[in-house]
């Protein structure tokens, strides 16, 4: 999702509404509210190769790695 996206999804939504998520732990579980924060990041992408623990499949994935040298800027949340 881009910052662009969000903001399109926000646009007829109130200022006054809450914002809620589910959450599940140990105790309890349920709609709750959420504490959303987001600052801008620089990032590098580096690929990362793992297995599924349930069937044994390799599979490789791209995360983004906080770095002050990173090539690109992300909004972090």
């Amino acid at each position: 999702m881009k910052v662009r996206d969000l903001k399109k999804l926000l646009e007829n939504v109130s200022d006054d509404l809450d914002i809620v998520g589910y959450e599940s732990d140990m105790e309890r579980h349920g709609i709750m509210e959420k504490s959303i924060y987001g600052k801008v990041v620089k990032v590098k992408t580096e690929k990362v190769s793992t297995w599924d623990r349930f069937d044994g499949t390799d599979y490789t994935y791209t995360r983004y790695v906080e770095d002050k040298n990173g090539d690109k800027e992300v909004f972090y949340m």
